[in-house]
């Protein structure tokens, strides 16, 4: 590299060269500094546009916070890579809001001068950072740009033609060759050209094994996408989270998927506290299961829809949701969603939201719903529609008022097999949400024909 600092292009080639698929800005307050800890974002979203660790919470009562890691590294002058190790974000679900924390700390060469607070007199220029984003790795990657620079001036200009999120404007379509929803829509037009595929899923390392399992749309699509499966809470492909769910027919497909249609499976979490985690699952059943109602002998189910504050028939359990303020948009650091059982204080089973929370702000920032139909004969097949929906910015508290409004519903399907001689306990807890309601957990779903 020259002596001369970098100019926009440099920097956006050197992010996709380190595996950047999204770039971010942030025009930076006089204000921020290592000290004041910069706001991300002024909501949730901030979780939802950077790849992050495991939430931990500290403090008490209404003084809660949550932290989690954040793989940040710092870009010098010569674009040269210096990670920040002790790199956080902050969430504050009182406010709720997410600062950057500890970005200066442990790093061989980051700029410090201009992040940090100076003596009285001293007045720091203008600056404003960009954040390119690798989704893959879940590395974050940081230049600082200061007044009176090229970049300075580029970036000024760039971002008047940008969608904000939050506080942060979106770049990514600026960076060089990348463009992750382009790429995303050409290879689903590819596969709905395919017609009927036959089931099938990756295994972890890649391998095509057959699939004849009730879910087999997902992992068939998965498969076509070369998407092996993982526990990872992250996106599925280049930033995206695919979702398949099934129709009878493609004929006005653009129309029926206005209507509420199909169920869609959102996610699947384990409870993480509760009768459920305490006593362990089988005891849980045998405690506000029922007999199956098919006939099928031995066995006890907890099934059901439990929709916000209605008790289910053959359990007498209702789902709730605690320390969650609908009109303010802001949660208590402690609360979750809980599943009650009549006036027992302690749940049934119930998500914290410290737990809930990375799940659904990583898995859901940008996600895809692609139609399927299925065939049994003469081999279980699927075939994907051409028409789509993309839903882009999602917030963690457009998921909890949609389960307050009942939009979101609790769909388990637990059960306990020859309970009264080698029990063998089946969990599967699915939170889901009628195809058509898709709309109210983003800001923006437009539905796209690939053709």
């Amino acid at each position: 590299m020259p002596d001369s600092k970098p100019n926009l292009s440099d920097v956006l080639g050197r992010l996709v060269d380190l595996g950047s698929t999204a770039a971010y800005v942030k025009v930076l307050a006089p204000n921020d500094n290592n000290k004041n800890q910069p706001y991300l974002s002024k909501s949730f979203e901030g979780l939802h546009l950077l790849p992050h660790g495991e939430l931990t919470s500290e403090g008490e009562g209404d003084r809660i916070r949550y932290k989690t890691s954040l793989n940040f590294a710092w870009l010098n002058d010569d674009l040269l890579p210096f990670v920040a190790p002790e790199t956080k974000l902050i969430l504050y679900p009182q406010y709720p809001e997410v600062r950057l924390s500890g970005f200066l700390a442990g790093c061989k060469d980051a700029p410090s001068k201009l992040m940090t607070p100076r003596k009285e007199g001293y007045i720091i220029p203008p600056r404003i950072l960009l954040l390119g984003v690798n989704e893959q790795s879940g590395e974050v990657f940081a230049y600082l740009a200061v007044k009176g620079t090229e970049i300075f001036h580029e970036l000024g200009e760039s971002v008047q033609h940008c969608e904000k999120r939050g506080v942060l404007f979106d770049i990514t379509s600026q960076l060089p060759r990348i463009n992750t929803k382009q790429q995303l829509m050409e290879k689903l037009f590819d596969i709905a050209q395919k017609g009927w595929i036959v089931s099938k899923r990756l295994d972890k390392g890649g391998n095509i094994l057959p699939c004849l399992a009730p879910n087999c749309g997902g992992y068939t699509l998965e498969a076509e996408l070369d998407i092996c499966p993982n526990s990872r809470a992250e996106p599925d492909f280049l930033g995206w989270e695919v979702k398949q769910h099934s129709v009878t027919s493609f004929v006005g497909l653009a129309d029926k998927l206005s209507n509420k249609g199909a169920v869609i499976t959102l996610m699947t979490p384990e409870p993480t506290a509760g009768i459920y985690v305490e006593d362990g699952v089988e005891q849980f059943i045998r405690r506000y299961g029922y007999p199956d109602q098919s006939g099928k002998v031995d066995r006890l189910n907890f099934g059901g829809k439990y929709v916000y504050g209605i008790p289910y028939h053959l359990t007498g359990v209702r789902l709730i949701t605690t320390g969650f303020h609908p009109d303010k948009g802001t949660m208590d650091g402690n609360g979750g969603i809980s599943l009650l059982y009549g006036d027992e204080k302690l749940p049934a089973a119930e998500w914290k939201f410290s737990d809930l929370l990375r799940h659904w702000s990583r898995k859901h920032a940008k996600a895809v719903y692609v139609p399927s139909m299925c065939h049994k004969e003469p081999r279980l097949s699927y075939r994907f529609a051409d028409i789509v929906r993309l839903g882009e910015g999602t917030d963690f508290v457009r998921f909890l008022r949609a389960v307050h409004a009942g939009v979101v519903f609790y769909d388990p399907g637990i059960k306990l097999e020859c309970a009264s001689t080698t029990p063998k306990v089946k969990r599967r807890s699915q939170f889901r949400i009628l195809s058509g309601n898709l709309p109210c957990l983003y800001d923006k779903m437009t539905v796209i024909s690939l053709n």
